[in-house]
């Protein structure tokens, strides 16, 4: 198996992310560094979908243009930094420790008693996505405003206090966004997952 011998060669190892009930498939293959510290998102060969977004897009000179140019607003504060981008889309960014949103969102209702997160995490998160607000707002504004922003992009990072985008393939497929993704849905999902944190 190419994957497995990948691993073996090159200090990653296989990495299996929870999928989302949502997605009916993913683009990419998932390692993960030895040490935990990177994520590799190899693209699937047999996947010609993302190729051809890819090229309707730009091209891949366009994904790291974009990549590269979201430094000046808030918003680039929420997004994981991605780099090694590959001729395929395939790319490396840092791995974010922390609650993935929507399955914090599953754990909450269908667990209530298991209390995660704690207290004083609630607050920190509501906080985090009252600034994620403030900052796609801003971003809006700008007309800078492009990704996938659905909950099962988003990581709070209990190390760095912050909630990330881990999805960087979106800031090129999601430009412009669907209508079933725009601001208007972005902010009910945060404001429905806030409200779970306040129970």
């Amino acid at each position: 198996n190419k994957g497995n011998v990948f691993s073996k060669t090159n200090g990653f190892k296989r990495y299996e992310p929870r999928m989302n009930e949502n997605r009916s498939r993913t683009n990419f293959d998932f390692f993960l560094s030895l040490d935990g510290d990177i994520i590799y998102k190899k693209v699937k060969p047999e996947n010609k979908r993302f190729a051809e977004k890819l090229k309707h897009h730009g091209g891949v000179e366009r994904f790291r243009q974009i990549l590269a140019s979201h430094s000046k607003i808030k918003i680039s504060n929420h997004i994981v930094t991605g780099f090694g981008i590959e001729n395929d889309g395939s790319y490396k960014s840092k791995y974010i420790q922390g609650y993935r949103l929507d399955l914090l969102a599953s754990v909450m209702k269908d667990f209530p008693s298991l209390q995660l997160p704690s207290n004083e995490e609630r607050e920190n998160i509501k906080i985090q996505c009252e600034q994620l607000i403030l900052a796609l707002k801003e971003a809006d504004s700008a007309g800078e405003f492009i990704g996938d922003w659905a909950l099962h992009n988003l990581i709070y990072s209990t190390q760095e206090n912050c909630i990330f985008n881990i999805d960087l393939e979106g800031f090129i497929t999601y430009n412009p966004l669907p209508e079933w993704a725009n601001l208007d849905h972005i902010f009910i999902w945060i404001k429905e997952f806030v409200i779970l944190l306040e129970f």
